[in-house]
């Protein structure tokens, strides 16, 4: 049951593009848990695709705000939809994919910490990660496993915070945020052209925005998709827009920072190199340890997937993530609309 407080409504922040069989499947998904949030999604698709869009809408009886924004970034048209849901009072707002899902009540008790809790501006539970097996929006659950384990930033001291974060990096952008705050956050994020830095960005604004609590509950499922291959470091640091969003990097982060903990500029700014460096350097570090992963996820994959299931199921604990399909699992019940989403085709 899912305990609804219309003060703590989120804003479910969504942007997209050309994927209306994503879109579908998680309007259907809110449909079938008759979800309390309103959802606000950006849609950059040709408007044919936007036509298809509004007519599926039409038939829910779930609150939708839909925008054919036409070739517009995703970075835009996240702060956009976040300003949206500001003009409609929305005091919370929470970003994901299109092809991800939020639970409704785990938004309820994160906006419901952040409403008691004013030192905090984030807040997120357990996350899960899980694939299929073909591409595309539809087909047999072929894993699924923890996304982020248990994360929160409690450090008062913004410096702190920065600095543990790099070494402890998960994605606020996921977070629930007070939507004044998240756009207040974005300023300068609207004006990376790049996506992996633009979050990078914004995650750190948000890290030294204020503090990060974790709650125990089932928050975020994602869908991970093993045919998509993120640019290498190497490949980004040619992309020929980079120098320009380092540089909006540098000086977004260094005022901020400057600001928050009253400091000198020159000072701020030497942190913000410590952060891009370091960055550069995990991302490079991190490029051979992926590929070794992918090795064992390949070896993995070999077993017997009823081998793998049945082990899984006897030896994990009922609160594992990488049981969410079990009955054994104290997640079952709200992973079940998720798991049904994504067998039924339209």
């Amino acid at each position: 049951m899912i305990l609804n407080n219309s003060l703590n409504k989120v804003a479910i922040l969504i942007p997209t593009k050309g994927r209306s069989l994503f879109v579908i499947r998680l309007l259907n998904y809110y449909q079938s848990v008759q979800c309390p949030h309103p959802l606000y999604i950006g849609d950059a698709s040709e408007q044919k695709y936007a036509t298809m869009m509004q007519t599926h809408i039409s038939k829910l009886n779930i609150s939708v705000h839909y925008f054919n924004w036409e070739n517009i970034g995703p970075n835009q048209t996240i702060v956009m939809l976040a300003q949206e849901a500001f003009n409609d009072s929305v005091k919370y707002c929470a970003f994901h994919g299109d092809d991800d899902y939020f639970i409704p009540q785990s938004l309820f008790n994160a906006a419901e910490f952040l409403s008691k809790n004013p030192t905090y501006t984030t807040c997120q539970g357990r996350a899960a990660l899980f694939t299929l097996d073909r591409p595309g929006a539809y087909g047999n659950l072929a894993s699924v496993d923890d996304y982020w384990g248990e994360n929160e930033l409690d450090q008062d001291n913004p410096i702190n915070r920065l600095k543990y974060f790099l070494d402890n990096y998960f994605v606020l952008q996921f977070s629930t945020h007070r939507t004044l705050e998240f756009l207040h956050s974005s300023e300068a994020y609207m004006r990376i052209k790049n996506d992996s830095l633009g979050e990078l960005m914004h995650c750190w604004t948000f890290a030294i925005s204020g503090k990060s609590k974790f709650i125990d509950c089932l928050y975020l499922i994602r869908h991970s998709h093993p045919a998509v291959n993120h640019l290498p470091m190497l490949d980004l640091l040619l992309n020929p827009t980079w120098s320009l969003d380092i540089e909006s990097i540098k000086e977004a982060l260094t005022n901020q920072l400057s600001r928050k903990e009253k400091i000198s500029n020159d000072e701020a700014f030497m942190i913000v190199m410590d952060v891009l460096k370091r960055t550069i350097l995990n991302a490079v570090l991190s490029s051979n340890q992926n590929l070794f992963r992918r090795v064992l996820i390949s070896i993995k994959s070999m077993l017997s997937r009823h081998i793998k299931e049945k082990v899984r199921i006897m030896l994990v604990a009922e609160s594992s993530l990488s049981i969410l399909q079990s009955k054994k699992s104290i997640y079952f019940e709200q992973f079940k609309p998720v798991l049904d989403s994504m067998k039924s085709d339209v």
